[in-house]
């Protein structure tokens, strides 16, 4: 099912791409702005790498979509917000019509092009990240978050928690940790969750993790402390830091016990290797024009 899903919205943006296009136009450019270095690289790498050979796959079965050639370009963003727009920027213009969209694969790049390609008139494509309340396509008329977005991502994994605990009304009292990305990416999932505990009587707390997420000793001790009936983790791949030192230390800190078992779900996504590189405003802040994410 998970491939089907992933299939079909490769298609979809190939399909994105050409509609619209004028028949006598034989190629269309999409543009492969993303990251295969860096810390994130095994998400980024791997996602344009199977974007790629799709796009090779339909020119060379059937001809291209209804006669017109898919073309790319790769530019290298290194998962880093400026490095995003400069790629944008030099490939906008590319091949007979111009970028048909942009897919950054970056929750910060998307929030850096929203201006940009509304004034270009560019779709930018996130599938499942970006930013969320973009799904209102009246407010966002050239965003397009498909399949899904982080709050119903999120959603889905409140109500996965509800149905373990044997219902919705179950979660009353419960603690529930969310170990998150300090970034634009992380942070998404912050309003939510709190409305979410708002409504249904559970205890949240949300625990940052600094780029590139390899020390975490501190926050897997304020876990251990806090003994939560579930974890969340929004993190990437390259993100995951020493859990286990971090509950080694809380146990020498509490006589020995053994720490109590948390479930913990991962976010299905893997993507967002990102590599973040000279970034004059810190970890996970948003500025106008200019979003930090290091998804």
């Amino acid at each position: 099912m998970l491939r089907k899903i992933r299939q079909t919205a490769l298609l979809g943006v190939a399909a994105f791409a050409v509609a619209g296009t004028a028949h006598s136009q034989n190629e269309q450019f999409i543009p492969m702005n993303g990251y295969w270095v860096g810390p994130y690289a095994a998400g980024g790498s791997g996602i344009f790498g199977g974007f790629i050979d799709y796009l090779n796959m339909v020119n060379a079965r059937e001809g291209g979509i209804n006669g017109v050639k898919l073309t790319y370009e790769k530019c290298e963003t290194e998962y880093n917000n400026a490095r995003g727009v400069e790629c944008y920027e030099r490939t906008k213009k590319r091949g007979p019509t111009g970028a048909s969209l942009v897919h950054p694969l970056s929750t910060g790049i998307t929030y850096s092009l929203i201006d940009k390609g509304t004034t270009d008139h560019v779709p930018i494509v996130s599938i499942g990240y970006g930013r969320t309340d973009a799904s209102d396509g009246r407010v966002f008329p050239w965003v397009f978050p498909l399949i899904t977005n982080y709050w119903s991502q999120n959603t889905a994994k409140i109500k996965f928690i509800g149905m373990k605990e044997g219902g919705m009304d179950k979660l009353k009292g419960k603690k529930i940790v969310n170990i998150y990305h300090d970034s634009a990416y992380g942070k998404e999932t912050i309003p939510v969750l709190d409305a979410q505990a708002a409504k249904y009587g559970f205890q949240v707390t949300h625990i940052p993790v600094a780029h590139p997420g390899n020390e975490q000793q501190a926050q897997w001790l304020q876990v251990r402390q806090i003994k939560p009936d579930w974890g969340l983790r929004q993190q990437l791949p390259g993100d995951q830091g020493d859990r286990e030192a971090g509950l080694r230390q809380g146990q020498g800190r509490d006589g020995g016990q053994e720490p109590r078992r948390q479930h913990l779900l991962q976010p299905r996504r893997r993507l967002r290797d990102r590599h973040h590189r000279g970034d004059p405003h810190g970890a996970g802040e948003i500025r106008e024009g200019q979003a930090d994410d290091r998804r």
